[in-house]
């Protein structure tokens, strides 16, 4: 393997699946970097252990998500054939920054039709309570950073309490109707915006509030 299990792990703050899940997500990253990068490439070099690193971590995001929702990992396979050799594993591995997502969330919407609309009873009101967008249970990390200076005043000058940026993976799940629970903070906070960086669906950022606040 390029990298063990505990590597990909640790890396990915995955303590919950099993060896076995963690290895067989191995056993696909490297089968995307033997296809993806050309010969003579070196899959013990250190370059090629932090691609690895990145492809278990995204693999292990998108792994419960439909096929249309893991369409998010095409900028990352894409950039493997775009870019041969050293400088793309570097250049990928700057804009991870992986060791960053340090902050656990849940996040939360009414559940949704095909066509993404809220599912409404008899009544016309939401037919059931916010789900976890991710399935039961399931947390993502993200890089937190609360807002400060300033930016505090001028949050609170248009209604905005307890702003903070969010940055995490690309997924398409996150929208301006979730609430978003930090950690184990009781009180939700809720979506004000929603950037996909560069529009190359592979970061997330998130502007959110303390829910309840009054814009």
């Amino acid at each position: 393997m390029v990298i063990t299990v505990e590597e990909a792990r640790a890396y990915s703050r995955d303590y919950e699946s099993t060896d076995e899940e963690m290895a067989a997500l191995i056993e696909v990253a490297e089968s995307m970097i033997d296809d993806g990068i050309r010969d003579g490439f070196d899959r013990e070099s250190p370059q090629a252990k932090m691609l690895a690193k990145l492809l278990v971590t995204d693999l292990d995001d998108y792994r419960d998500l439909t096929a249309a929702e893991a369409n998010s990992m095409r900028y990352l396979t894409q950039s493997l054939k775009m870019h041969p050799g050293l400088g793309r594993c570097e250049a990928m591995a700057k804009r991870a920054n992986a060791g960053e997502l340090r902050t656990k969330i849940m996040v939360f919407d009414l559940p949704r039709d095909e066509h993404g609309e809220v599912e409404l009873g008899p009544d016309g009101y939401p037919a059931s309570k916010p789900v976890n967008v991710f399935g039961e249970g399931k947390t993502r990390y993200c890089k937190w950073v609360n807002a400060w200076g300033t930016e505090v005043y001028t949050a609170r000058q248009a209604g905005v309490t307890e702003p903070a940026t969010l940055t995490l993976r690309y997924t398409p799940l996150i929208t301006t109707t979730c609430i978003i629970y930090r950690g184990t903070d009781p009180k939700p906070y809720e979506v004000i915006s929603v950037n996909d960086v560069e529009n190359r669906h592979a970061w997330l950022e998130v502007k959110v509030q303390r829910k309840g606040a009054v814009r």
